[in-house]
């Protein structure tokens, strides 16, 4: 796997999966998973294409790691379900070969930084939420710290100038978080602390 340049300085890894899934393989993941509703076929506009693989895969996605996420308590004192969870994961070395699992990691973080942006709290243009901020510097650490991950992978490449992009990548999606993290401060001094932060009416 080699790196190579990614928007905004940031470094991406070429993944390629040993064997990929058909539309037909992941709606019949989806109906055991209990996505009954997307994977029923009368719910289907049109047979599914194989240009809907991505989208069937956000879908399967979302319930494993809804499951996942009931397993695993990564607050919990004992983390032994998360070790069993990282023993099962680590296989992910032997399908896809040498640096998959630093590779996936990097890429989950890249997609955690996009799928804050998109779902968390997405910015509707209201200046005084104090969430927005917040949210904004999460999206922002997520993308640093894939950032900093990518550096191994160019250092390992002998890729001495991308490491040091990936770094000022890395750096400046750092600096943003600080800023989020300042304005969101600054903007908690204002709201009764003791009322919920919800989005403002009429948003």
């Amino acid at each position: 796997m080699k790196s190579e340049p990614h928007e905004g300085g940031a470094m991406t890894r070429r993944i390629k999966s040993p064997e990929p899934v058909s539309t037909e393989q992941l709606l019949a993941a989806l109906a055991a998973l209990g996505g009954g509703v997307i994977a029923d076929p009368e719910h289907q506009a049109e047979r599914p294409r194989s240009s809907d693989a991505t989208e069937l895969l956000g879908a399967v996605l979302v319930m494993v790691e809804l499951d996942v996420a009931s397993r695993v308590d990564t607050l919990a004192e004992s983390l032994a379900g998360l070790e069993e969870l990282h023993r099962g994961w680590g296989q992910a070395e032997e399908a896809a070969g040498p640096g998959a699992l630093r590779a996936l990691l990097l890429n989950r973080l890249q997609r955690s930084g996009f799928d804050i942006q998109a779902f968390v709290h997405p910015d509707h243009g209201v200046d005084d939420d104090p969430a927005q901020p917040a949210a904004a510097a999460a999206a922002s650490a997520a993308f640093a710290a894939a950032g900093f991950l990518a550096v191994l992978d160019c250092l390992e490449d002998g890729g001495l100038q991308a490491a040091y992009g990936a770094l000022d990548a890395a750096e400046g999606f750092l600096a943003h978080a600080l800023v989020g993290l300042h304005v969101a401060r600054q903007s908690l001094s204002g709201p009764d602390l003791d009322e919920p932060l919800g989005p403002p009416s009429g948003r």
